[in-house]
């Protein structure tokens, strides 16, 4: 086979030295190929140029839009900045959402109630209510440690749900001392019957 190619390569030898460039023709192609060479070689080095530019605005892009949500999380966030700072200044639950000053004002008027309730009871002796209102004092005193907790975190759901169990537990002395009262003035009743 390859006997054959060669054989075909010179016979069409003339055919091949015939078919010759024009003169010149190899340096103009050397010019075009070096001015191309040339012009990729700028395009590279814009692109390069480019690809730096980019880099920088990327960065300055990404800059810009940190300190805008810092910004934005500082100046707008839920609770102003001067409230979340408050050294011994107490925070209500009326102060968390409108739900928490439902449920506070709730237990307030309960246990002003249960309050009232238990100060019109028949039997109602100092020595019995002094008891149980020094325990309502003490539970009145943490629930405004609580409070001050409260301003230090607003968020915090634990001072939260400890606020409301300490008006449930203020609640819950009310109804001992009440249930108390009415078991004393019902032997009192028994008492003055059976005498």
């Amino acid at each position: 086979m390859s006997d054959k190619l060669e054989d075909f390569i010179r016979e069409q030898q003339e055919s091949f030295d015939r078919d010759r460039p024009p003169l010149g023709h190899r340096n103009r192609f050397e010019q075009k190929l070096q001015g191309k060479q040339a012009a990729e070689e700028n395009e590279s080095t814009r692109s390069s140029a480019r690809q730096g530019l980019m880099k920088i605005a990327y960065t300055a892009a990404a800059a810009v839009v940190i300190f805008g949500a810092v910004f934005v999380y500082q100046n707008y966030s839920l609770v102003p900045v001067e409230e979340k700072i408050v050294g011994d200044q107490n925070m209500y639950l009326e102060e968390v959402s409108s739900e928490m000053a439902q449920v506070e004002d709730y237990y307030r008027r309960t246990i002003l109630a249960k309050k009232e309730e238990v100060q019109q009871m028949p039997g109602a002796e100092d020595y019995i209510l002094q008891s149980y209102f020094t325990e309502l004092d003490e539970l009145e005193e943490a629930y405004e440690e609580l409070a001050k907790a409260l301003a230090r975190n607003y968020s915090d759901e634990r001072v939260i749900n400890a606020m409301i169990e300490n008006y449930r537990d203020r609640i819950d002395v009310l109804e001992a001392l009440t249930n108390q009262l009415q078991t004393l003035n019902e032997q009192k009743n028994y008492g003055n019957e059976n005498a």
